[in-house]
């Protein structure tokens, strides 16, 4: 599969995300270096209410996270880090391994995360299928 009709899978897999799980406010596709490979917006300006986040620092934080969380899993002996959930009193980040990639999704405070949960696992495993190698 070509670079472009990667691209457009992975932002089509993020947005069907979006649109079965209303409270997931955005997500995004992240490299090992912490840079969005693909995102899907928070709303239609990209703002959050009194607030604006960018793709790319929800990638940086989610990939900060995601080291920490192996280096700390490995110094405990406990195996590679599944998925990581950072609750807060306004929404929940969330951060699921994809291989090389990490998806790492912004939800509101009241979302249903057994919800979010299965369909952003579906979503992670979808992402797998577009970048494993043919």
């Amino acid at each position: 599969m070509k670079g472009d009709d990667r691209s457009h899978a992975l932002e089509t897999i993020l947005q069907r995300l979006c649109l079965v799980v209303e409270q997931v406010k955005c997500c995004v596709v992240v490299s090992e270096d912490g840079l969005p490979v693909a995102s899907y917006p928070f709303a239609a300006d990209g703002d959050i209410p009194g607030q604006k986040i960018e793709s790319a620092e929800l990638a940086a934080l989610a990939a900060s996270l995601s080291g920490a969380g192996e280096r700390t899993m490995h110094r405990l002996a406990q195996g590679k880090p599944g998925r990581l959930v950072l609750e807060g009193e306004a929404g929940t980040m969330l951060s699921f391994p994809v291989g090389e990639v990490s998806l790492a999704l912004l939800v509101d405070s009241d979302a249903n995360l057994a919800q979010v949960l299965f369909a952003a696992q579906k979503a992670a495993e979808d992402i797998e299928s577009v970048l494993s190698p043919v």
